[in-house]
């Protein structure tokens, strides 16, 4: 279990996401690489998945799909997307270095797009 507050002073994208809902996987090869181009800012990637088979089924699934810059976090029984009141997948959060919501998108983004990554950096300062 993590609290917004073990990330204390990172910018966050947090992706509720699942393996088996079709937007959700044509934006992880994207996420993927914006989690490649920010992370040496202090911004963090955060993948959560829905997915109730556990971190083997999100595993299989990014050995398929040629992810390996992204981390395995679960969220199984639903609780953050409750929690954020996000209505259906994906939903992506830009949570800012204080830990506040600054951003909420619904549905797939081109997150490796040059204006996504350049305006990531000001928003969770």
């Amino acid at each position: 279990t993590h609290r917004l507050a073990d990330f204390a002073g990172k910018g966050l994208v947090v992706n509720l996401w699942a393996t088996w809902c079709a937007p959700c996987v044509a934006e992880m090869p994207a996420l993927q690489e914006l989690a490649r181009k920010i992370t040496a800012q202090g911004i963090l990637v955060l993948p959560l998945s829905s997915d109730r088979g556990g971190a083997g089924v999100v595993q299989q699934f990014y050995d398929a799909h040629g992810i390996d810059a992204l981390p395995i976090w679960l969220d199984p029984k639903g609780e953050a997307a409750r929690t954020w009141g996000a209505r259906g997948l994906p939903t992506t959060l830009i949570i800012d270095r204080r830990g506040r919501e600054v951003g909420r998108l619904e549905g797939a983004v081109d997150w490796a797009a040059d204006a996504t990554v350049a305006e990531l950096p000001r928003l969770v300062e």
